[in-house]
C-alpha cells in the first residue's frame, strides 16, 4: 500500500479486469483445418460389427462387407468428394450403398474391387490389426479418367458407434507395379506371331540386345508371355555348338527351344500380376515363385491376358529398397 496506495486484493482485482478487457479488445487468431485429399465418414454401430477378431478372414470381410452395404450412414463429407461422384451434394444420413449403387450405374461393366479395399481396411482396423494388402484397386471417379485409391485414415468409436474416415488418395502417391514398369511399347520383346522361332537369328537376337544393353528377352505369341530368355542361356547354348564345331552362325531361336538341355533355364521363370499391384506385391510374387526373375503385368494378373508391362528383378527390388 505504501508504494501504490491499493491493497494486494484491489491489485488482483483490476488485474483481472484488465485481462478481460484485452481478451475482447485483442482478435483471436482463427484456427483452420482442411484435408489434403477428398473424404468421407462413415457411421456403423458397434453391435453390427462385433467379434470380427473370433471369425476367420473370409467370414470377416463378407460380414464387413454385409454391414457396410446395408448399415453403413454417411455422417461428414467434404467439397471434394461429390465431384469424384459427380454429384451435386451428398449429405448427412446418406446411405454409403447410395454411392457404390451411383458408381455402378455408370460403370455396369466394371468390379466394384475398390470396395474391397475399404471392406479389408475396416474389417483389419475395428480389431486394431493393420491388414496386409497385397492389391490396391483403383476407385475410377465416375465420368472421368482419373482415379484414386480409398483408405481408411482414422478410427474413432464409443460404446455405440463406431467412425471411420476414408480418404481416396491420388494414384500418383503409391507405389503400383504401373510406376516402374516397363511397358509394352518401351519394351524390346519377341512376338512369335509375327514372326516364327525358326526365322529368329540366334546371334542377331544377342546383337539387339547388346544394343539395349539389356541380358534378357521376353518371348510372347499374339502379347500373352511365354518365357524369357537370358543371354547367358543364349551363350552357353551357342558354346556347347560351337565346342561340337556346329555351325552356328545359322541357329536359330526355334532350335534353342527344341534342345534339352537348355530347357532347365528356359522353365518359367517368370509370373504375372494385376496392372493395380503394389511394387511390394510384385517382390513377394517373386520370392514365392522358385526362380523367378522376371514380372509381367497384366490387366488382372491371369497369364492369358495381353501383357501391358514387365518388370525384372532388379526393377522390381531397386523400386524397393
Amino acid at each position: 500500500r505504501a508504494v501504490t496506495g491499493f491493497t494486494e486484493q484491489e491489485l488482483e482485482t483490476a488485474a483481472r479486469d484488465l485481462y478481460e478487457e484485452l481478451k475482447i479488445a485483442i482478435p483471436r487468431r482463427r484456427k483452420e483445418n482442411w484435408n489434403a485429399w477428398p473424404y468421407l465418414r462413415i457411421q456403423i454401430s458397434r453391435d453390427s460389427l462385433d467379434n470380427l477378431n473370433a471369425l476367420s478372414k473370409e467370414e470377416r470381410l463378407s460380414k464387413t462387407q454385409h454391414v457396410l452395404l446395408t448399415e453403413a450412414t454417411i455422417v461428414a463429407s467434404d467439397s471434394g468428394l461429390p465431384q469424384l461422384f459427380r454429384l451435386s451434394q451428398i449429405s448427412p444420413g446418406m446411405k454409403f450403398s447410395e454411392l457404390v449403387d451411383n458408381w455402378t450405374e455408370h460403370y455396369p461393366h466394371n468390379e466394384v474391387s475398390w470396395l474391397s479395399i475399404m471392406v479389408e481396411q475396416i474389417a483389419y482396423g475395428v480389431i486394431k490389426q493393420t491388414p496386409d494388402i497385397a492389391v490396391w484397386h483403383h476407385f475410377r471417379h465416375v465420368k472421368s479418367n482419373e482415379e484414386s485409391i480409398p483408405g481408411v485414415g482414422r478410427i474413432k468409436g464409443d460404446a455405440v458407434q463406431i467412425e471411420f474416415d476414408i480418404y481416396f488418395y491420388g494414384i500418383a502417391h503409391v507405389p503400383l507395379v504401373t510406376s516402374r514398369m516397363n511397358s509394352l511399347e518401351h519394351m524390346y520383346y519377341i512376338d512369335l506371331a509375327y514372326k516364327p522361332a525358326e526365322d529368329r537369328n540366334l546371334i542377331a537376337i544377342l546383337d539387339e540386345l547388346e544394343s539395349h544393353r539389356w541380358n534378357r528377352i521376353p518371348i510372347l505369341e499374339n502379347r500373352l508371355a511365354k518365357l524369357v530368355v537370358h543371354t547367358s542361356i543364349v551363350n552357353e547354348y551357342l558354346r556347347k555348338k560351337a565346342y561340337q564345331n556346329q555351325p552356328i552362325a545359322d541357329l536359330s531361336l526355334a532350335d534353342l527351344l527344341a534342345d534339352q538341355s537348355a530347357n532347365n533355364g528356359l522353365s518359367k521363370t517368370w509370373d504375372t500380376v494385376p496392372k493395380y499391384a503394389t511394387l511390394e506385391e510384385a517382390g513377394k510374387r517373386l520370392k514365392a515363385c522358385r526362380g523367378c526373375q522376371d514380372i509381367f503385368i497384366t490387366e488382372t494378373g491371369s497369364p492369358d491376358e495381353p501383357v501391358i508391362g514387365w518388370l525384372t528383378d532388379h526393377d522390381v527390388q531397386d523400386a524397393i529398397f
